[in-house]
């Protein structure tokens, strides 16, 4: 077992020196022909030259190109990752040259001359050669990157699409429209004016679910009007047994994906016992100053639940998980119940 636990490694291992003494053997003979290879000391210099020569190249450019992946992204910035990408790997090669050329002229001397010798044509040649490699590594960054870039669209498409039919299936579920149009008929013969903007906000609701459910992200203040529609509603069907506190800038440039502080707030709802016994206070906190949003509330559990659609945290976990590296967190203590999300900045969200 450990014998084959170690095999696959060392024979890849093997299989990349013999690809570098193979290139190490071929990109002299194309420099400088028969030449390098005119005794046996010529020939095994010349190979162990290329071979390292090759090594440096290919390791090196490859390890600085990805970490420039990883720093500045193909997507976002191509033309500076592009420029960098070039200044980075010729400054490398030029660097590595020198030195090696250096070293093997010190190794056949006996001793490291005062004078670095002129390297003029072989860091030509190595820059050419690592061009190549160079423009092969590039072209592999850029279409991984946008083959990742693809399938992360495709998955915050199918999650956002996912989200906006179990949102309108919630909200045209027959209690959800029952109870509406229960209260809005007590309000149209006790208070007309209230059932008037009972209207409103039943409205304002279904267009903005119409409207912005497959946006990736929508302004803070909009989805904070959606959320006082829909929480106007459960006040005029729990009365006093439903209090809400949101405290928030007055202008917000931050952004929050669609639909999630509505779910949130179902949810709340949901799983706890609102009555005048047991009134349920939902509080709201929007904190510029660590980009978060929280929305909290006592836990006071039902004794039994209404079956779970299987939206809420886990789709809003994933959308966030496509639009930012910030993590939706979940804090549950004996006593309250908090969710906070990321806000997203306006400009580059």
């Amino acid at each position: 077992m450990e014998e084959e636990k170690y095999r696959g490694p060392v024979i890849s291992i093997l299989q990349k020196i013999g690809i570098y003494v193979l290139f190490g053997t071929l990109v002299p003979v194309f420099f400088c022909g028969g030449d390098c290879f005119e005794t046996w000391q010529d020939t095994s210099q010349t190979i162990l030259f290329g071979t390292i020569a090759c090594i440096l190249l290919w390791e090196g450019n490859g390890r600085t190109s990805a970490w420039l992946d990883s720093h500045i992204s193909w997507l976002e910035k191509p033309m500076l990752r592009f420029v960098l990408g070039i200044v980075v790997m010729v400054v490398y090669t030029v660097a590595a040259i020198v030195l090696l050329n250096y070293s093997f002229t010190a190794l056949s001397l006996g001793y490291f001359p005062a004078e670095i010798p002129d390297m003029s044509n072989t860091i030509i040649y190595s820059t050419a050669a690592t061009a190549l490699i160079s423009m092969f590594l590039h072209s592999k960054a850029f279409l991984f990157n946008w083959k990742e870039e693809a399938l992360r669209a495709e998955r915050l498409k199918r999650e956002q699409l996912n989200s906006q039919y179990q949102t309108l299936k919630n909200q045209l579920q027959p209690h959800f429209l029952f109870n509406s149009l229960s209260a809005l008929t007590t309000l149209v013969h006790v208070n007309p004016d209230q059932a008037t903007v009972f209207i409103q906000k039943l409205s304002q609701m279904y267009r903005y679910i119409l409207e912005y459910s497959q946006e990736r992200v929508v302004p803070l203040d909009k989805e904070l009007d959606f959320l006082r529609s829909y929480l106007y509603l459960m006040q005029i069907r729990f009365g006093e047994s439903l209090k809400v506190e949101i405290v928030s800038p007055e202008s917000s440039d931050w952004m929050v994906a669609p639909l999630t502080l509505q779910l949130l707030a179902e949810n709340a709802i949901k799983h706890n016992e609102v009555s005048s016994a047991h009134p349920l206070t939902i509080q709201v906190t929007v904190s510029p100053s660590s980009e978060t949003l929280s929305m909290s509330n006592p836990l006071q559990l039902r004794e039994i639940l209404r079956e779970s659609t299987g939206v809420g945290l886990a789709n809003i976990k994933n959308r966030y998980s496509l639009v930012t590296d910030h993590e939706v967190a979940i804090t549950q203590t004996a006593d309250t119940f908090t969710v906070t999300i990321p806000l997203l900045n306006l400009v580059n969200p």
